[in-house]
């Protein structure tokens, strides 16, 4: 990875999965024989919200960022998806960009989506990333997570306009169905049906994901590694992009993380 270098452009682009129009941000990446990294955007939002960590990676692999069904610019059926619905999109996006195999970047809520994918379909997946994997079941309750989310917000730049319009785009009932589809996966029980190598990635000063949890979830899955990442809190994927690259490429190019 280079950072003192511009980082390469994303290309918009829309195609049809499972009879669905569906817009995705992708870059060829410098090298077309390596892996494409998929990213899987969280609650509510869409690939614009994980853009600035897919151009980082386009730095040094092909990049797909799909929106899921029914959120960003993405159509999707009139009832929210559930977790392994959302999971079998991936694979039906992968199948419809010609992609045979490829490494699964889930952020936030995405990291159930990644688990699912990598579940139902492990012929599709090289290797998992999970960055900020919310939450430990004893956090789940709703009023729980708002808390999480509003303390995780101190310590981020979020933008409330930005996030008011995602949810705006998806619609409030899709955004509250799959709330609660995310937060009733049980992500640390499918992990270990998991056997590909996988990475959780968690910034030390993020209020949604304790150190525990993610310490959990890299003892569940069958080849787990954790990397704990300094003066980062939830949000990685949009406000610390370099930071969640530079992880991501040491951990398909080397292994890196704790191994547990």
């Amino acid at each position: 990875m280079s950072p003192a270098s511009q980082a390469p452009a994303l290309v918009e682009r829309t195609l049809d999965v499972n009879g669905y129009r569906t817009f995705a941000r992708t870059s060829p990446g410098p090298d077309a024989e390596r892996l494409p990294v998929v990213l899987i955007h969280g609650q509510g939002v869409s690939s614009f919200f994980v853009a600035p960590s897919g151009r980082e990676l386009a730095r040094s692999f092909p990049v797909e960022i799909p929106d899921q069904p029914g959120f960003g610019r993405s159509a999707g059926p009139t009832r929210a998806l559930d977790v392994d619905g959302l999971g079998d999109f991936i694979a039906a996006y992968l199948a419809a960009r010609g992609i045979p195999r490829a490494v699964l970047v889930g952020t936030s809520f995405g990291c159930q989506v990644a688990v699912a994918c990598a579940a139902r379909h492990p012929e599709l997946v090289a290797k998992l990333v999970l960055q900020g994997p919310a939450a430990a079941p004893a956090d789940r309750g709703a009023m729980k997570l708002v808390y999480l989310w509003w303390q995780n917000g101190r310590q981020e730049p979020t933008d409330m306009k930005l996030l008011a319009a995602e949810y705006r785009a998806a619609g409030f009932r899709r955004v509250y169905d799959t709330f609660n589809h995310y937060r009733r996966y049980p992500i640390d029980k499918v992990l270990r049906r998991v056997e590909v190598p996988v990475l959780i990635v968690r910034g030390a000063d993020d209020k949604l994901v304790s150190e525990a949890w993610a310490e959990r979830l890299a003892q569940a899955a069958p080849s787990g590694r954790l990397a704990l990442v300094l003066g980062v809190a939830h949000t990685m994927s949009r406000f610390w992009p370099v930071e969640l690259a530079q992880a991501t490429e040491d951990f398909i190019l080397d292994g890196g993380g704790e191994r547990y």
